[in-house]
């Protein structure tokens, strides 16, 4: 744990004790050096997206903790590549909830004003019919 908090603390911090998620993409073949070194078992593509998963708010950004448990779990054989895929499919959910919500909003708004010209129209209407 202390190692990979040493590789974070290497890392430029750009907001209150963050990474950019790019320089810390860049340290994989540091970690990876560490694994051979240490004779820890992993597959190359477990740090493709470990990264990407572990920016959990989509921000661009990683904290400390998540960084170093991000290495640990790979080092641990937790497999995090399914964890990785699940962390990436709820950033995908989110982002389509978010879509979703503005489309509605702006449904709701359109039939809104829709009904509000309709009763304007109706009332038009009626008042010429009546000879207003």
């Amino acid at each position: 744990l202390k190692v990979c908090e040493r590789m974070f603390d290497g890392i430029p911090q750009v907001d209150g004790g963050k990474v950019d998620r790019q320089e810390a993409e860049n340290m994989i073949p540091e970690i990876q050096s560490l694994f051979d070194a240490e004779r820890i078992p992993y597959a190359t593509h477990e740090f493709d997206g470990m990264v990407n998963a572990l920016d959990k708010n989509g921000d661009g950004l990683l904290n400390k903790d998540d960084f170093s448990n991000g290495i640990l779990q790979i080092a641990e054989g937790v497999r995090p590549v399914s964890i990785i895929e699940i962390n990436r499919e709820i950033l995908e959910t989110r982002y389509q909830v978010t879509e979703l919500k503005e489309e509605i909003s702006k449904f709701l708004h359109l039939e809104r004003n829709t009904k509000s010209n309709a009763a304007k129209g109706s009332s038009s209407l009626e008042a010429k019919q009546r000879g207003d």
